[in-house]
């Protein structure tokens, strides 16, 4: 929150020092006049320089969204959550295009049901693939709902 604040102070400074060529849109972040910031302007200008002088190596704009998509989703953050923040029309749309971190996601599932269905049992010496499956060899399921 301080640097938002400082930011506010800084926006209300540049206001007062332009007086009548500020145009009051109430953006947190603006232009040097107070309107919405160009694309052009952002990515040729601010983002260019913020990657000169931070020492990022040169990335496509777009390739932070996909930057943060990929962050996010590594970090097990629900698809559905991820998908509403990229403004997907569609949480496929974001399955479509992420699928390549999501693989261990299965194991992860396995691994939550063995410890909702047995909390107190140590299951990590049956989750070798080798392994064979009981159920398979009786021919039967575990039980029908």
């Amino acid at each position: 929150m301080a640097v938002l604040r400082q930011h506010q102070a800084n926006q209300e400074r540049e206001r007062a020092t332009l007086g009548p060529i500020w145009r009051n849109e109430d953006l947190v972040f603006a232009s040097e006049v107070g309107g919405p910031i160009e694309a052009t302007n952002l990515i040729r200008g601010s983002f260019a320089r913020v990657l000169r002088t931070s020492g990022v190596p040169r990335v496509r704009f777009h390739g932070l969204r996909r930057t943060c998509a990929t962050l996010l989703l590594a970090e097990h953050v629900n698809p559905m959550v991820v998908s509403e923040l990229l403004a997907h029309s569609s949480i496929a749309i974001a399955l479509d295009i992420y699928a390549h971190v999501l693989p261990d996601m299965q194991q992860d599932a396995v691994t939550a049901i063995q410890g909702a269905l047995f909390p107190d049992a140590d299951l990590s010496s049956n989750l070798s693939s080798d392994s064979p499956n009981k159920d398979d060899e009786e021919g039967g399921d575990v039980a029908e709902a």
